[in-house]
């Protein structure tokens, strides 16, 4: 939606909508296509990021003002509002596979073309994302103990007090992260996430009860 704002500064006549369809399709196409494809892409995207970032920054400071950096125009969302946008950037990192990405993409082709309200979907996705870091985050305490000859090959391997440290001090800043996105969305979307949590957990303890599950467990060595 923000590629589209951008294009219909340039061509107001475009269908705004149709243009972040657009873009959002080639990017769904990208990562399909495979991780080497993608990285080029990316890098290339990279370079163009920086060529454009230095050609603005070289233009515009020459038309730096005196108080630019006032409290008026500057930080104007304080603390709260660098945290949820940290909280919102935070998933923008994950390696996903196929199938959840077509899923994605018919969600996002959804929001786009029925005029929702993108702000309050992506800080609703970031928040339920982010209680699962909590989650994971605490879970992988135990690794070490549960595949200790494993732990000591891997290149990743550290102090066993300073891994502790590490998954408590990544749950604390998921949960933080929740925090300051709850701060941005309504009250019956907290609700509602709170509801689905609930059953997300429920719901396994049921299915356990009731059918037999096989877990296997599998473990690759990096």
């Amino acid at each position: 939606m923000s590629f589209a704002d951008y294009v219909l500064s340039a061509f107001p006549e475009i269908n705004g909508k149709l243009v972040a369809f657009a873009i959002l399709t080639v990017f769904v196409v990208l990562n399909l296509t495979g991780i080497q494809v993608a990285a080029k892409v990316q890098y290339a995207m990279v370079i163009i990021l920086i060529l454009a970032l230095l050609v603005f920054a070289g233009f515009g400071f020459i038309h730096l003002e005196p108080g630019y950096f006032s409290e008026e125009q500057f930080f104007t969302g304080g603390f709260t509002g660098v945290m949820s946008a940290a909280a919102l950037l935070s998933m923008a990192t994950s390696g996903t596979p196929h199938f959840i990405i077509l899923t994605i993409y018919v969600l996002c082709s959804i929001i786009i073309l029925s005029g929702m309200n993108i702000g309050d979907v992506a800080n609703i996705g970031n928040t339920l994302a982010n209680c699962v870091q909590v989650i994971l985050c605490l879970a992988i305490i135990t690794m070490p103990k549960k595949i200790p000859e494993i732990w000591k090959r891997s290149q990743f391997h550290i102090n066993d007090n300073a891994y502790t440290f590490l998954c408590i001090l990544g749950a604390l800043v998921s949960a933080a992260f929740v925090y300051y996105e709850c701060l941005e969305i309504q009250v019956g979307h907290i609700i509602g996430i709170f509801v689905y949590l609930a059953i997300a957990c429920i719901y396994p303890i049921i299915r356990a009860k009731f059918h037999k599950i096989e877990i296997n467990i599998s473990y690759e060595e990096a």
